[in-house]
């Protein structure tokens, strides 16, 4: 938005929007990785977050095709993050989640 002029323009406000996307974006990144696992629990780990990282490399991809283009117009890039964002943080926060791995380790051993 500051890049846009939506907001002021400073160098501050760019540099602590730079920090906070950031942290934001590679903080969830672990997060997705044991979402992933948890919904698909009895394939193996590195299978499913393999898939994963293919699917979100396939994107970025497409994504960042838009710079091999010369004097193409990027702004759209900003707008399509902020969609995808309004998109799926409303998709998360409805999800139920089942833990049948964290259920599995926590319930008690049988004796035979």
């Amino acid at each position: 938005m500051t890049c846009a002029r939506i907001l002021p323009f400073s160098r501050g406000l760019l540099f602590a929007s730079i920090i906070c996307s950031g942290l934001l974006f590679n903080g969830t990144i672990p997060l997705v990785f044991e979402l992933i696992m948890e919904c698909v629990f009895p394939v193996g780990e590195g299978t499913s977050v393999g898939v994963g990282l293919v699917l979100a490399n396939s994107v970025i991809f497409v994504f960042d095709a838009a710079f091999m283009f010369p004097r193409s117009d990027v702004q759209w890039m900003n707008w399509v993050s902020v969609g995808g964002i309004a998109f799926c943080v409303p998709l998360l926060l409805v999800y139920k989640s089942q833990y049948r791995r964290l259920d599995l380790d926590t319930e008690p051993i049988k004796e035979i």
